[in-house]
């Protein structure tokens, strides 16, 4: 042999063989794993709604605070206690849109020596106004108590009135307009069509 493939298809003598690379393309399927964040509907309003207990403003009203959350919870509402306090009331409706709040609780304390008054504010997620106002006042120690006893009772209604963003309890039903319809052949339509601004 001289250097040349036979008619069988010998390999040539000193050559390198053919090298024949398959490429294999392996399919990786990502099985995208459907995270069931079924996040279940929250109500805008009335039972079930989320209502932010905010910071109260003051000395020592985190006993308070909780003694709220608790209240608001016991009657079926979800209490929202992990946001700050805000200085000015214009970033309650972004709140209440960003969290799907049914109101917002915010509270202020006074020392009176002897005495102290808090004053309790109710404000609806829907717009930010104010729908609830109470003001407690006694001393100290039973401060908390008369908290407990009246805070449901004057602000209640207000929580449950209270409504989210979004909500359409107030907006009045509108009827759809019928689509209109022009034949193009008819030259009335067309008259009315092209008037038209």
């Amino acid at each position: 042999m001289h250097g040349r493939t036979g008619d069988q298809g010998e390999r040539v003598p000193g050559a390198s063989p053919t090298k024949v690379t398959t490429k294999v393309t392996t399919k990786v399927t990502t099985k995208a794993t459907t995270k069931a964040t079924a996040t279940a509907t929250v109500p805008l309003r009335g039972a079930g709604a989320y209502v932010a207990v905010q910071p109260f403003d003051g000395a020592k009203t985190e006993v308070l605070r909780e003694l709220v959350a608790r209240i608001v919870q016991e009657r079926g509402f979800r209490p929202v206690t992990g946001l700050p306090r805000y200085e000015g009331t214009a970033q309650y409706p972004v709140l209440a849109r960003d969290y799907q709040l049914a109101a917002l609780v915010t509270a202020d304390m006074e020392d009176l020596g002897q005495r102290q008054r808090i004053t309790f504010l109710v404000w609806s997620g829907h717009n930010g106004s104010i729908v609830g106002r109470w003001t407690a006042a006694a001393s100290t120690p039973v401060l908390a108590r008369a908290v407990s006893k009246g805070f449901w009772a004057h602000l209640g209604p207000a929580i449950r009135r209270a409504r989210g963003p979004g909500s359409t309890s107030s907006t009045p039903h509108m009827t759809p307009a019928r689509p209109m319809r022009i034949d193009a052949s008819n030259p009335e339509d067309r008259v009315r069509f092209s008037a038209q601004p």
